[in-house]
């Protein structure tokens, strides 16, 4: 069995129950082999590895390397660009760090991880914020994981702290109003996001206005409104579509389009998720 979860600047694959490649190597792109279970046997530059559940090993662009994997056995790939691994330093400049050729991850967490990964990539339909979101989301897990790398620290207590927390489930609570945002920028963000939510909305573009680095910017809107933007324009089209579903006779199909969904079964499935019923069974009652 392979999976494959892919987005700009990274591949995350999953491969079970028995797999062999040959001699190759990536011109640009390091790959980490994570062993789920089982033993996998790697080839790396003449030099020959066996891995357990956890036990990583790093290819760095250029190295020749192959695997095999036997039949009772399954692991997870992640093949990044050079560029996406570079540590950031003050005044926006960033180094490439060199990784330590092993390397030791949860394997409990890993695969945990690329099921919400690869779930979120089918349920958003390749949406661009959701695409960059789900990559930013793996690229901070490799940079606070791996040894030699550069370490984003995650603030949980002012996540938790987070004057604008909402949860998705159930009922939330009514969209912050961006004049009430001490942040001068994140307030910008914001009034842009409200008056944009229907459209394909960009990270970076975003990041920008909130004069944030991506990674950065996501970090600050999670400590904010403890959501990721793309969770808060989901939660935008969906308080619209509710309120559309309680007041207007629109088919299910133009709401979806007018809300800048990319298809009707996405619609179908953000809403049920978030809301617990089809929008035909909201609009009934």
């Amino acid at each position: 069995m392979r999976m494959t979860v892919i987005t700009p600047q990274v591949e995350l694959w999953r491969i079970e129950n028995g797999f062999a490649n040959t001699p190759h190597r990536h011109e640009h792109q390091y790959q980490i082999t994570i062993p789920l279970y089982g033993v996998c046997s790697l080839s790396q530059e003449r030099a020959a590895f066996r891995l357990r559940q956890g036990e990583a090993l790093v290819q760095h662009p250029q190295e020749e390397h192959c695997l095999e994997l036997p039949a009772d056995g399954g692991l997870i790939i992640f093949q990044v660009h050079r560029e996406a691994l570079r540590a950031e330093e003050p005044g926006g400049h960033s180094q490439e760090t060199e990784l330590a050729l092993r390397q030791t991850f949860d394997a409990v967490e890993v695969r945990r991880l690329f099921q919400t990964w690869a779930s979120t990539l089918l349920l958003s339909d390749a949406d661009t914020l959701a695409v960059q979101e789900t990559e930013a989301q793996m690229l901070r897990y490799l940079q606070r994981s791996l040894r030699g790398s550069h370490a984003v620290r995650e603030d949980a207590d002012a996540v938790e702290s987070a004057p604008w927390k909402q949860r998705l489930a159930g009922r939330p609570a009514a969209a912050p109003i961006a004049g009430k945002i001490a942040d001068p920028q994140m307030a910008l963000v914001l009034e842009y996001m409200h008056a944009h939510y229907t459209a394909q909305m960009d990270t970076d573009s975003l990041a920008a206005l909130a004069c944030r680095s991506r990674y950065h910017f996501i970090r600050s809107f999670k400590v904010l409104l403890g959501m990721s933007p793309y969770q808060y324009v989901l939660f935008l089209r969906m308080e619209e579509a509710k309120r559309r579903l309680r007041t207007g006779n629109a088919s299910v199909t133009r709401i979806s389009f007018d809300l800048g969904f990319a298809s009707t079964s996405q619609f179908y499935r953000q809403f049920a998720k978030r809301v617990g019923a089809t929008p035909e069974q909201y609009r009934q009652g």
